[in-house]
């Protein structure tokens, strides 16, 4: 497996970092299975130092029964190019045995090998080992099912304690594919091991950690004092666990979501018997409030958090019944000529008619679009319009060279079979492919890396455009301005809006004067005044939008400005 933009000398740096880090318990082995590093923490641990284990077959430092398996392991992580799990002691310096629970990941082209550790108990036998249905096979860690058998028992004990309370936390880490996608999937697995192994030093013995899946990693904290108790540890882990390591020359800084469900006496008190999977489910819906308001958080869940998730999943009904009758329509907001004020294109923007709340902007509906994944359904209905409209508006006018712009989310963008249905929908409606800008946002590019960028390079090879929307609200900006084949940018109202203060003016002429020197239009959203106008102008944009020309319109009545402005 070749990690994803680093060479080979930045794969030891980042090997390097992972091996320094507090009691982390690492080595790696060569094609041959001869141990080429191991970190100061596995040393400390085996009480030996590098001169006794540099060079040697790993095998040769496991107990006896255990070798023969763990080479069979060994082989199998080759072949298959998977992380894979087993349990072996490994020899100390003073005769002990040591049980490890290992972590194996292929991680170069040559067959080397990295393996993580965590310990879990000395002179471990088969007796003592978890079966594998219970355990995650890359972190060591219990699984979902012996998790839920422990918020089962608390259950039970709070059943016939009623002074008790326990707590379970649901951990997600914050913008974890982008570890996987700048730096390559080993690098994610070793991140996660990592993690795993932190949470379990940070904890009681008598708490639980568990991966339940990705990135997701849920505690059973025991024996509570109070509902502020695990606000407490989780900032702890904040401080102790979320600590930035170095991975090739990056240093990555990375955090985690969290969702907390206190589980008391009166949490028994309803209705229905609170079951195990309720408890889980209760901390990951908080979890994902905390993802909402955009990471780093922890929410507590509550029934107000019911409440919204209860309209957030009757929007999400009332969404599928609209795609069903064909509810969803494009208003058109014109771009200008910021020389002539002529009409040069629209930008289509999705509008709802909704049976009681009337016409409902795409803030009142797309982020439950999009985490129900019902964006896809909805942009094909906007886009199929807007371009049947813009066929009409060219014969109208006589002429084909009025563009339109559809905005596309990254999750559509990359959605399967989405490029194609674009192309044929373009050919069907019969409009030229270069009046048709596909407009996206920055985090398309972080969100799918390279398989963003090769989709935009096949639009752009067919004909399309596209654009790079709200540019300078993302943290990538001038990553994104470099990578993306674009031919425009649009400038974020967001600055055209205090353009009249230096720091706004100064921004909007930098990211102009920048956009130019890459070959680059640019389009100023946001144009409310004369003035907004004449500055952005004088700065050498091509096009503005805003209220200044017109709020967005109907298909009828943007076609009557067409005609009128002829």
């Amino acid at each position: 497996m070749i990690i994803f933009g680093i060479d080979a000398a930045q794969q030891h740096q980042t090997l390097a970092a992972f091996f320094s880090l507090p009691d982390n318990l690492a080595l790696t082995l060569d094609a041959e299975n001869r141990i080429t590093a191991a970190s100061a923490g596995l040393l400390a641990l085996i009480g030996v130092d590098e001169r006794g284990v540099l060079g040697q077959p790993f095998t040769a430092l496991l107990f006896d029964a255990d070798r023969s398996a763990v080479a069979a392991r060994l082989q199998e992580a080759r072949e298959q190019g998977e992380t894979v799990r087993f349990s072996a002691r490994l020899r100390c310096g003073d005769g002990r045995f040591v049980g490890l629970a290992w972590s194996v990941i292929q991680a170069g082209s040559e067959g080397w090998l990295v393996l993580s550790a965590h310990e879990v108990g000395v002179n471990l036998d088969n007796a003592a080992r978890l079966s594998p249905e219970l355990t995650d096979r890359l972190t060591g860690l219990p699984a979902l099912a012996l998790f839920l058998q422990r918020v089962d028992h608390g259950l039970q004990r709070l059943r016939r304690n009623p002074s008790a309370r326990f707590a379970v936390v649901s951990l997600e880490l914050d913008r974890f594919h982008l570890v996987n996608h700048r730096f390559g999937y080993w690098a994610g697995d070793l991140l996660l091991t990592e993690v795993a192994h932190r949470l379990q030093r940070n904890v009681r013995p008598t708490d639980l950690v568990s991966r339940v899946g990705g990135d997701e990693f849920c505690v059973l904290l025991e024996d509570v004092r109070d509902v502020a108790a695990p606000l407490r540890v989780v900032q702890r882990w904040r401080e102790q666990v979320a600590v930035p390591f170095r991975v090739g020359n990056h240093e990555l800084s990375w955090g985690f979501s969290a969702g907390v469900a206190v589980v008391d006496q009166a949490a028994l008190s309803g209705e229905t018997p609170l079951s195990s999977e309720a408890v889980l489910s209760e901390a990951q819906l908080a979890m994902r409030e905390a993802k909402r308001q955009g990471g780093a958080a922890t929410v507590i869940s509550d029934p107000a958090l019911h409440l919204t998730v209860q309209q957030q999943f009757e929007t999400e009904a009332e969404l599928r019944a609209a795609i069903e009758q064909d509810a969803f329509e494009p208003y058109y907001q014109p771009i200008v000529d910021l020389e002539t004020r002529a009409v040069v294109g629209f930008e289509a923007l999705v509008r709802w008619h909704h049976p009681r709340r009337g016409v409902l902007p795409p803030a009142a509906f797309l982020e439950v679009a999009e985490t129900s994944g019902l964006i896809d359904a909805i942009g094909k209905q906007v886009i199929e319009k807007a371009l049947a409209t813009l066929r009409t508006w060219h014969e109208a006018l006589g002429r084909a060279t009025l563009t339109i712009a559809v905005n596309v989310s990254p999750r559509q963008l990359c959605a399967p079979g989405f490029v194609e249905w674009l192309l044929a929908a373009v050919t069907k409606c019969g409009v030229p492919p270069e009046t048709v800008k596909v407009e996206i946002t920055e985090s398309a590019v972080l969100d799918q890396g390279e398989k963003t960028l090769a989709i935009l390079s096949r639009l752009r090879g067919v004909g399309l455009q596209v654009m790079l929307d709200d540019f300078g609200t993302g943290f990538s900006s001038l990553s994104c301005l470099y990578q993306i084949p674009a031919q425009a940018i649009k400038i974020d109202r967001s600055f055209v809006a205090v353009i009249d203060t230096q720091r706004g003016y100064d921004f909007v002429r930098g990211v102009v004067d920048l956009a130019h020197a890459l070959g680059l239009d640019v389009v100023c959203e946001g144009v409310e005044t004369e003035a907004q106008h004449a500055q952005v102008k004088a700065l050498g944009a091509r096009w503005g939008q805003g209220y200044l020309y017109s709020r967005p319109v109907t298909s009828d009545q943007a076609l009557a400005m067409l005609l009128c402005g002829q």
